[in-house]
């Protein structure tokens, strides 16, 4: 009779569960080599399921993967699908395990310092770099839209309410830009935020694609640190960000077209640099409901905004 306790048991069962998973990897990379051997194609499998900002700047990486091994068959699994519609060299397979292909990749949103999100990526995984750019394809837009006046999209949201930028802020900075630029239109994108009232409102109207159309048709981007600054990036459109948890080169390195506005506080980055333990929770300890209780936030002025978009001749091609 089995008198082991139940504690036992269930110790017992992980250490077997972690020795079959062992056992199942070993099997797999032996089946890798051996086809590479052999010179016979593999399959490789890219798990990133992550936010929609980590799974465009990944675009890159899956590009320079099939240029390493343009015979191999480069399967992912994302939580944005539509984003890699027009990527002919990956396939969309959701169901997949790490041990249903030759070759297993874990994206992880880790990124230990290299000059760019794609160039970490590279280094970790062994394949070689080539500075690429995320981009989308999308179609050219009606060219009946007039010229010559500035389009603006907006949104104060974010993840986490400690990343979102006041609803009283960016009202001011629309205002002053309208000032300057009187035949200037405005659309608010966005997802679950508060409506700053100023433009076209499409806020939870669009799905990702229809914001990125969108997004195409405009002269520039304004918004905190979110997926809608990469969405921007990725269609051509340049982008002013506003950073308060995270420090935008260290944590995904430059982009081409964006403006980073970072805070002035001195706890700037705090997620970058890990002394935010928790995402989204402040590492000064502020448990706030809105925007306004964290001075990463509110301390980036909409007249550090303004004089930024001037300085960086981003509507250089426009009129006013």
């Amino acid at each position: 009779m089995n008198t082991k306790p139940a504690g036992e048991h269930d110790q017992s069962r992980r250490v077997s569960a972690r020795i079959r998973r062992a056992s199942r990897r070993l099997l797999r990379d032996l089946r890798y080599g051996a086809k590479r051997l052999a010179q016979r194609p593999v399959h490789i499998h890219i798990e990133n399921r992550w936010r929609i900002g980590d799974e465009i700047l990944a675009i890159p990486f899956y590009e320079l993967l099939h240029r390493q091994f343009p015979s191999a068959r480069i399967s992912v699994g994302v939580n944005h699908p539509e984003l890699l519609a027009d990527q002919s060299h990956v396939t969309i397979e959701t169901d997949r395990t790490e041990f249903d292909c030759d070759r297993y990749i874990f994206l992880s949103e880790d990124h230990p310092g290299a000059g760019s999100r794609t160039e970490s990526l590279c280094l970790r995984h062994g394949v070689p770099f080539t500075h690429l750019e995320p981009r989308l394809r999308i179609p050219a837009m009606d060219p009946s839209i007039p010229s010559g006046q500035p389009r603006f999209a907006y949104s104060i949201g974010a993840g986490w309410v400690c990343k979102q930028w006041p609803t009283e802020h960016m009202r001011d900075l629309l205002t002053r830009l309208r000032t300057a630029y009187p035949r200037a239109a405005f659309i608010e994108l966005g997802k679950d935020c508060d409506p700053v009232g100023i433009g076209e409102d499409m806020r939870d109207k669009l799905t990702l694609m229809e914001s990125a159309l969108a997004l195409h048709g405009c002269d520039l981007y304004i918004g905190p640190d979110s997926g809608l600054v990469h969405l921007a990036l990725a269609v051509g459109t340049p982008a002013v960000g506003l950073y308060g948890p995270v420090k935008p080169v260290a944590a995904f390195g430059p982009r081409e077209g964006l403006v980073a506005v970072l805070s002035p506080e001195p706890c700037q980055g705090c997620w970058t640099d890990r002394r935010m333990r928790e995402p989204g929770k402040c590492a000064l300890g502020i448990d706030g409901n809105s925007p306004q209780d964290y001075p990463c936030m509110t301390t980036i002025t909409p007249e550090t905004v303004f004089e930024q978009i001037e300085a960086a001749g981003l509507l250089k091609a426009t009129t006013a």
